[in-house]
């Protein structure tokens, strides 16, 4: 297969910035690393931690590396990292395989609000890719379940995406200006973002910034030559309000808008490539419209010096659009798409106990779900009409156990309802026959890890059991979609929910130019929901 594929191409990068009222600085770009166990993290213990130091498996990715490798989406951004694979279909796809479980196996987030939403469907898909890079500040990855901290859907790994901040603090106002130019020669393409920093003493901030990205048909060297109708645009804008009432308290605005417009699917068309074991597709074109907007209000204060040592409140609204458009080998004109409002809200406190340092909170997600058909007029992919609530309850508890021992406990309750009276039943001939789904599911998940210092900040052994849990979603449920070649996915009612248990022990070492770490890792599965041939 690969003495067929010859890529070639240049690439070139070019920043430019402008300062006014600030001083400019030069700083070495440090070496990329995949293991940095002297950075601080949040999303492990969702509370500041040193990645050493936590019995977690977890890999950061910083602004300059995102900067220098010129990642287009966030799957590729994670492609080096170690334990992932990438599954990548064309430039706006791409699903990242965390211990061998993507789609909804693995949990996003933006600045800890969840991208996961009812209708994401199993395999690689392209969701992931609604989320900038050029946006972000870093990117957490933690391995291994964390439905205790973070709920359903957090099996394979849960990822944070942490988005910019405001730089250049200072006395009066300062204002800061950068653009952003990528161009390569192979795909045809050229990124250009520009971005504005404007912060009003220590106190206010604000980050803009406004992309465009624009993919030509890809250039597949020699053997494979120009590959029509892979081409697609791109255009996304974000912006970020930071007011600091104190040291150590903030408040956070922030809107982020990204859409892909007209991202092609070449390999269901009849311009896709027959490479080995694969067949080329009997469409005339298949191409998707995604849309993603997220905005939300949050608050933050540490160091209260009270009872409660932390206290941090979100509240958000995200709204997740695609459109595919179709048209058959037979010519005919097909459109389906859904519409997902999500509004989420969660509420955590931080306290020093004499039991231990206390994590525990509330988090609520409702999923307002509308879907169409042009060739249904009951339903498109998923149900329409249809909502789905996820309510979690979590307390974790970190306890030092002398100066060598630390031992987290946690525990989630988790309560998950489904409902909507908008889905075929296909087993009738009537097509206005619906079928109506009303159900709930909940679940007790726990988890329990350790870290033992064997040799104090250069030899740590850590280890633990996760559980991990997936509730029914409306792909589940109600998914009505070509699968396969010749096939048709139908909506399934009465499911059970997945669990998951999840056993880890691993080493993690470092010397003052070096790091290390190895990790073993044993997942058992129990009622995965998988889909099958009934004839």
């Amino acid at each position: 297969m690969f003495d067929r594929i010859a890529v070639s191409g240049w690439l070139l990068i070019v920043l430019v910035g402008l300062a006014v009222e600030s001083t400019a600085q030069a700083e070495a770009v440090p070496a990329v690393t995949p293991l940095q166990f002297d950075e601080v993290v949040v999303t492990a213990r969702r509370a500041a931690s040193e990645v050493f130091s936590d019995p977690y498996t977890i890999n950061t990715l910083g602004t300059q590396e995102i900067r220098n490798r010129a990642y287009r989406t966030v799957p590729e951004a994670l492609r080096y990292t170690p334990g992932v694979m990438v599954q990548k279909t064309a430039h706006g796809q791409g699903s990242p395989f965390i211990r061998g479980f993507t789609s909804f196996r693995s949990l996003l987030l933006i600045d800890g609000i969840r991208l996961n939403n009812s209708v994401f469907r199993p395999g690689p898909n392209q969701y992931w890719a609604t989320v900038d890079p050029f946006s972000l500040e870093r990117l957490e990855v933690v391995k291994g379940p964390s439905s205790v901290m973070y709920g359903s859907d957090a099996i394979g790994g849960t990822v944070n995406a942490l988005t910019i901040n405001p730089q250049g603090y200072g006395e009066k106002v300062n204002l800061r200006g950068t653009a952003y130019t990528r161009l390569a020669s192979a795909e045809r393409s050229i990124i250009g973002r520009g971005q504005v920093d404007l912060t009003y003493g220590q106190e206010l901030g604000f980050v803009g910034g406004f992309n465009w990205k624009h993919f030509g048909d890809l250039q597949g060297g020699r053997d494979v030559g120009e590959q029509p109708f892979t081409s697609y645009d791109e255009y996304d804008a974000d912006f970020k309000a930071v007011y600091h009432l104190n040291n150590n308290t903030r408040v956070v605005a922030a809107h982020q808008r990204v859409f892909l417009n007209n991202g092609p699917r070449t390999h269901k068309t009849i311009y896709g490539i027959d490479w080995e074991n694969l067949s080329v597709g009997s469409d005339n074109q298949r191409d998707f419209d995604q849309r993603r907007e997220l905005t939300y209000l949050q608050f933050h204060a540490t160091d209260l010096d009270d009872i409660i040592d932390e206290a941090h409140f979100s509240i958000s609204w995200q709204v997740q659009s695609e459109i595919e458009h179709r048209i058959t080998g037979s010519f005919s004109d097909r459109r389906k798409g859904f519409d997902v409002g999500t509004l989420g809200f969660f509420g955590q406190l931080i306290s020093d106990t004499p039991i231990g340092r206390l994590t525990y909170g509330i988090e609520y997600y409702h999923d307002e779900v509308s879907s169409f058909s042009t060739t249904n007029a009951i339903q498109g992919s998923v149900a329409d009409d249809a909502t789905y609530d996820l309510l979690g309850l979590y307390v974790q508890d970190a306890i030092e156990l002398g100066e060598r021992w630390e031992v987290i406990l946690g525990g989630r309750f988790t309560y998950v309802a489904a409902e909507s009276d908008r889905i075929d039943n296909i087993a009738t001939a009537d097509p206005t026959d619906t079928l109506s789904i009303d159900e709930s599911w909940t679940a007790f998940t726990g988890s329990a890890r350790a870290v033992y210092k064997l040799i104090p900040d250069q030899l740590n052994l850590f280890g633990g059991y996760s559980q991990g849990f997936r509730a029914p979603n409306w792909s589940d449920l109600s998914r009505l979609d070509d699968f396969g070649t010749d096939g048709q996915e139908v909506p399934s009612t009465g499911l059970d929910a997945e669990f998951y248990h999840a056993f880890e022990v691993g080493l993690k070492a470092r010397g003052q130019q070096w790091s290390f770490e190895t990790a073993y890792f044993y997942t058992l599965i129990r009622d995965q929901i998988i889909r099958f041939n009934t004839g």
